[in-house]
């Protein structure tokens, strides 16, 4: 049966989080005895089980009928059929027949128009077509005559008319540094956003304003910042350089060790498996975790799928469109699952300090539990699997097409932690950091932020150009470099909104950069630690798809999952060259080639052990290289 426009664009809105599960374990998605008993659930388990080739007819009835409750919707086809292109990084044309449906029908739409198609239009042109428009730089910056490079610093009315793009290194970290105090005092707010993308409010249910913390209030951030800080970063408990600081070091070191001792594959899964794991346990500690790593990646792809890409639609069909969302396919559903069983553990260990603070118009241990959902679902829990896969994808994958870019050869003890921040910093898993100013600011007794809010200025700070500046980083800034002193890192990275802090503000409960970055810097350089020693042990799995590196986007990509690796002789590994009648042991894309004798036979026998081992009658050492380097 072939997809109608509507049944398409429903399909991807609908099951495109699942979808991926094709590149994930089985038990990612719940158990079957779990879901729903409606005929939709029942497809939808199928298909995630086995793959939708096999069941794209009946998924397609099923979805028919719901669409079918979407019929009486005004704009339904052309709005649905929008969010799917947004989903798809696929440009602004389909939006632009929504929004004219949108005027006819005056339906209500959370956000200005322009910025609907301006952010399209962003994610569809990429970086440099979009926020370096005025140089003709492969990299957006070109060199001047006194040594400095200019061309990629502003860009106005980007990606919409009310919106400034900061791209430099030095203002982005001059803006962060201004964000304590700005906050603090009202002339700065930050909204319900993630990175470019801003998020239905939908799902933040109990709390107000209804946003992830990253929008919270002055003073709720206030009570809850110095609690996240002792958990996930350096706090006046516990700072950097201290014993305390050692001992979660040591911890998260043993950790990995023990979690990657039992693996012999790596993908995505596993990237969020070590990361939930180490966030869980030192939230709440000696606690069950009621949900396992598989369910909470389920729910994070729930998530990040209805709570970005239904933004486009007009609110009468997402209003719509979640009611008729079963329960386990509803990310809002999932949020007060998560909230329910997150609550009392909140309660019973942060309970007594919340008591002490002001979250109003919220309960404090409401707004703490709602911020350690964001934390592992949106925040750590989405961003240090990201970079886990792209380090690991820059070691392991073959880049060679991209020579100049990407290293071939790695240098025996290198950092890890130099490795993991070049990682961040040459594909940080945070592209933007946004925020508004101006005279639209919410009053203290609002209980959500407004729509789009002209005349506010809405800026964005382009962490991943920031990340690229090379008045910052020198003239090989756009490329993959193991040779920048650590000490490079703490002066210009701003992969964490390293710069948005103020000891001087609120006693530096106003800091507004990740108070994760300690804990993330630990898991990855502790991961890193190990994949580099055994990167002879690990090769790319030659069952998956191996994702590509995108200068568009200054990104690694593959849609609907990460990099995956499993076990074996890669490059590199020593190997024993395989008779004429044995099998390759080297990874796929890999030979094993012996460059001298190896059985120590002389005459005849050395000559064939040099240029004819597969016939030679002694073993004879070798190596695991790619056919380009024999």
């Amino acid at each position: 049966m072939g997809l109608t426009g509507r049944q398409s664009s429903m399909r991807t809105l609908y099951l495109l989080a699942i979808a991926r599960s094709r590149a994930l374990p089985l038990n990612v998605v719940p158990a079957a005895d779990d879901l729903e008993t409606s005929r939709l659930s029942d497809l939808v388990w199928e298909a995630a089980m086995d793959g939708f080739d096999h069941h794209s007819a009946a998924i397609d009835s099923a979805l028919s009928t719901a669409m079918a409750a979407l019929s009486d919707q005004a704009c339904a086809p052309q709005c649905l059929a929008a969010a799917a292109s947004a989903a798809a990084s696929a440009g602004p044309a389909p939006m632009q027949l929504c929004l004219q449906c949108v005027e006819e029908q005056e339906l209500r739409l959370d956000l200005e128009p322009s910025w609907l198609t301006g952010t399209m239009a962003k994610d569809a042109d990429g970086q440099l077509r979009t926020f370096c428009s005025g140089t003709n730089s492969s990299t957006g910056w070109e060199r001047q005559p006194d040594g400095s490079y200019s061309g990629c610093e502003v860009a106005e009315h980007t990606p919409d008319a009310a919106t400034t793009a900061f791209m430099s290194n030095a203002v982005v970290r001059r803006k962060l540094r201004d964000l304590p105090s700005g906050t603090h005092n009202g002339s700065i707010w930050r909204g319900n956003e993630l990175g470019s993308h801003i998020l239905v409010r939908d799902f933040w249910t109990g709390i107000a304003p209804a946003s992830i913390l990253l929008g919270a209030k002055p003073e709720q951030h206030r009570v809850l910042r110095p609690i996240l800080d002792r958990l996930y970063g350096w706090s006046r408990h516990c700072p950097a350089h201290s014993q305390c600081q050692a001992a979660r070091s040591a911890a998260i070191r043993a950790h990995a060790t023990q979690w990657l001792a039992g693996k012999t594959s790596l993908g995505g899964a596993d990237y969020f498996e070590y990361t939930h794991i180490a966030l869980f346990e030192r939230t709440f500690p000696g606690k069950e975790n009621p949900f396992s790593a598989a369910q909470m990646q389920f729910v994070q792809l729930l998530f990040l799928v209805q709570a970005t890409f239904l933004i486009y639609l007009p609110v009468s069909i997402r209003e719509r469109l979640l009611a008729l969302l079963p329960d386990m396919l509803s990310g809002v559903w999932w949020h007060q699952q998560l909230s329910d069983a997150y609550r009392p553990m909140v309660e019973e260990i942060y309970g007594a300090e919340l008591a002490e603070g002001d979250c109003s118009p919220s309960d404090c241990v409401d707004q703490l539990t709602s911020a350690i959902i964001d934390t592992i679902l949106l925040a750590g829990g989405l961003s240090i699997p990201t970079a886990l896969s792209n380090g690991l994808w820059v070691l392991l994958a073959d880049t060679s097409r991209w020579d100049e870019t990407f290293p071939q050869t790695f240098p025996a003890g290198v950092s890890p932690l130099l490795y993991f921040m070049e990682t961040l910093r040459f594909l940080p898993p945070v592209g933007t950091f946004p925020f508004w100013s101006g005279d639209n600011v919410p009053p203290a007794n609002d209980t959500r932020y407004p729509d789009y809010p002209s005349p506010a200025a809405h800026t964005y700070l382009n962490l991943r150009m920031a990340l690229r500046d090379p008045n910052a980083w020198g003239p090989d800034a756009h490329q993959f470099s193991l040779r920048r002193p650590l000490a490079s890192y703490k002066e210009y990275s701003v992969a964490f909104a390293d710069a948005a802090a103020d000891p001087t503000v609120a006693g530096g409960a106003m800091d507004r950069y990740c108070p994760g970055k300690q804990l993330s810097m630990d898991l990855g350089e502790a991961f890193f630690e190990l994949l580099l020693s055994q990167r002879s042990e690990w090769c790319p799995d030659p069952a998956a798809d191996t994702p590509a590196y995108s200068s568009r986007g200054f990104s690694v990509t593959k849609p609907g999952a990460s990099f995956s690796v499993v076990r074996g002789l890669g490059r590199g590994a020593a190997c024993v060259v395989p008779r004429w009648f044995e099998a390759e042991p080297c990874c796929a894309g890999l030979r094993c080639v012996g460059w001298a004798a190896g059985s120590g036979g002389s005459g005849a026998w050395a000559l064939m052990d040099r240029f004819l081992p597969q016939f030679s009658p002694f073993s004879v050492d070798g190596t695991c290289v790619r056919d380009e380097e024999m």
